[in-house]
Formats: C-alpha cells, structure tokens, sequence
C-alpha cells in the first residue's frame, strides 16, 4: 500500500459526461506504466463477453443433447427392426418347418390310403375266394346228400321216423332252454338231431340243417349260470357264517390280557394286583360290531339270517334275478351291521361273487331249424296228398 504525504498535491477529476468513473490520479503516479487503468467500460465489456460465451455454451449443451435423443431414437428403432425381422425370420423358418411336415405328412397319408387300398383289395380276394370255397362245400354237401338218398336202402318209413326224432329232438332242446336254462343238454340234442339231418340224407332237409347250425352258434354264444352249484355255494355258506352266540363265547375263551404284567404275591400290593388280575378279564379284540345285541336278540338275528339264507337259495333254483340280488344286498347289510370287518370279510367276499351273477340271462328261441323242419313236412304231405 502507498502512503499518501501531505505536501504532495492529490488531483480529483470530476466525472464526465458518459457517466464514468473519476480517475484518481496520483501526481506521483502518472508515469508510472506496470498498474493497469480499470474502468467501468471495460468491466461491461468482460461481464457481455462471460455472457454470450455461457450463452453459446447453453445452446451447444442444447443442440447437442437434442442431437443425442435423435440417435437414441435411431438406435431404439434400428433395435426394433432388428427384433422384427428377426422375428420374421424365426417365423419364416417355423413355416419352411410346417411346409415340410405338412408334405411328409400328406407324403404318409397318401401311403397309408394306398396301403389300405391293398388290403381292401385283399380282403375282398379272401371273401370272394371264402364266399366261392363255402358254395362249393354247400354244392358238394348237397350232392353227396343226393348220392346218399339214391343208394339208401332203408324202407319208405324210416326216413319219416327219423324225421319225427329230429323234431322230438329239436323241440326237448328248445324246452329245456326255456324252462331249465340246461344249456348243456339242449347242445347235446341239437348235435344230436344234425347227426340224424346226416343219416337221413335228404335234399329236402339242407336247408334245415343249415338253420339248425345257426341255432347252435347262438347257444354257444350265452352263458348260463349252474343253479345247483349256486345252491351249493349258498349252502356253504350258511354253514361258514357263525352264530353270534358262538363268536361271544370264542372272545371270552380268548387270550387274555393281563392288567399288571409282574406280580410279587409275597407282597401286599403284588396280592392286590393279582386279585385285580383275576377278578377283571381283558381280552384283545381289533374292531367292535357296530351294533352289539343282547342274548336274546342275537337268537333272532341267527335265525333270520339262516332264513334269509334260505330264501336266496329258493331264489336261486326259481331264477327271480331281482330278488335274488336284493336278498343278497339285505345279507351284506346284516353282516356288516352285527359282525366285526375280520369275522364278515370272507363271508361278505362270497355273497359279492353271487351278486355279480345273472341267473336269468337273455336265451335263444332255438326255434329256427324247427320251423325250417315242420315247413318242409307240410311239404312233403301236400305232395304225397297230391299224387
């Protein structure tokens, strides 16, 4: 800092007309060069120049972010096409794929249609051939019957007899179908009556035997269920199901379980305890019957079981399929009501398999080769009645 002397003059300038600053000079210093002048020109000239290059600064800031959205935008776009073809391209090579399994699927196809139309054509060479192979049989048949009746021997009245059996045979096959479902008796006189339709040898009677092989292709078709060995199955049973006095009496003689294990009989408490063992009787048993009767209930209840049993068996032998299948749902009922499951299961298991029978199944009229049969001998008489 300058010292200011007294003896020494200080010039004060007034300011002029544009409205600047006075200068101060100091006489000592005006020819002093190294200090710089400041004036208020200059200071605005600096602050208009800081000015428009923070201006320009901004604005290139500006343009310039502008200008990086604009890319940015550029590159979210090339990005989304890019994912649109590729997509386009995934999508063009699943079609290329589908094209390719559409032709070998339709390649396939096209070789299982002929494939199929090969064996239809096969086939149809097997059933001509079957077709032509069962006439000839039949023609053959037929002219061996002829062959047969030509060198026949036996007198006018002998084939009529013969006839008449097969109708007997015929009509005792239909009739114990019908009425005592006996399958196995009315094959044995179907059989039976073609072995005659064969000793008669008449070509009159063809036709006959080719309706009575109709009629027994339909018996061996049904199955019909033995009633005397349902009946011995019922019985069986009824002898397998125990009384329920006699199931009591079983738990009582059962192992006993003994309250206190160890017992010191030289001890008080150890007589105690096998006073107590004693005097209370535990005896395992793993379920309870739902229903537990007293003595003289379980009388009754033995009783109708027995009967009801019975009842099943009549049922049985008389084939009323409906009663028979409620009679048994009753049995189950009462065995699972008044047994345990261990003692029931077995019992329960039987009365199922009955259940699953059907003692009246749906039968043939077995009525074909018969009606074929008194056709041809009302033919026969009208003829013999004509000459």
């Amino acid at each position: 800092m300058n010292s200011f002397n007294s003896d020494t003059p200080l010039n004060v300038d007034l300011p002029d007309q544009d409205g600047s600053s006075p200068i101060i000079n100091n006489s000592a210093d005006d020819n002093d060069s190294e200090h710089p002048v400041v004036t208020r020109k200059n200071s605005r000239m600096a602050f208009y120049i800081a000015f428009l290059a923070l201006f320009f600064t901004a604005v290139g800031i500006t343009v310039g972010y502008k200008h990086w959205l604009r890319i940015d935008d550029k590159a979210e776009a090339a990005l989304d096409e890019i994912t649109r073809i590729k997509q386009q391209l995934s999508h063009t090579a699943n079609k290329d794929k589908v094209e390719e399994l559409s032709a070998n699927l339709t390649q396939s196809s096209n070789d299982a249609e002929q494939r199929f139309s090969e064996s239809l054509e096969e086939l149809d060479q097997i059933r001509e051939q079957t077709n032509y192979s069962a006439q000839t049989v039949k023609d053959q048949i037929a002219e061996l019957t002829l062959q047969q009746s030509e060198k026949n021997t036996h007198t006018l009245s002998t084939p009529t007899v013969l006839q008449a059996e097969v109708r007997f045979l015929l009509e005792s096959a239909k009739t114990r179908l019908a009425m005592d479902y006996d399958k196995s008796n009315a094959m044995l006189f179907l059989k039976k009556a073609d072995q005659l339709l064969i000793q008669i040898a008449s070509p009159e009677l063809l036709s006959v035997r080719e309706n009575l092989s109709k009629d027994i292709a339909q018996l061996e078709q049904i199955s019909v269920v033995n009633v005397r060995e349902l009946s011995n199955t019922i019985t069986e049973l009824s002898e397998k199901i125990k009384p329920l006095a006699a199931i009591e009496k079983e738990l009582l003689n059962g192992e006993q379980v003994a309250l206190f294990e160890e017992v010191d009989n030289n001890s008080i408490t150890g007589k105690v305890k096998g006073y107590i063992n004693d005097s209370i009787s535990i005896r395992k048993q793993t379920t309870l019957p739902r229903y537990a009767p007293n003595n003289e209930d379980k009388k009754r209840i033995d009783q109708l079981l027995q009967l009801r049993l019975e009842s099943l068996r009549l049922m049985a032998a008389q084939r009323y399929d409906k009663q028979f299948h409620q009679q048994i749902k009753t049995l189950k009922l009462m065995l699972e009501l008044y047994y345990s499951i261990e003692d029931a299961q077995p019992w329960l298991a039987t009365l199922e398999q009955l259940d699953s029978e059907n003692i009246e199944p749906s039968l043939p009229t077995l009525s074909t080769a018969l009606n074929k049969l008194l056709e041809q001998s009302q033919t026969q008489t009208a003829k013999k009645e004509n000459k």
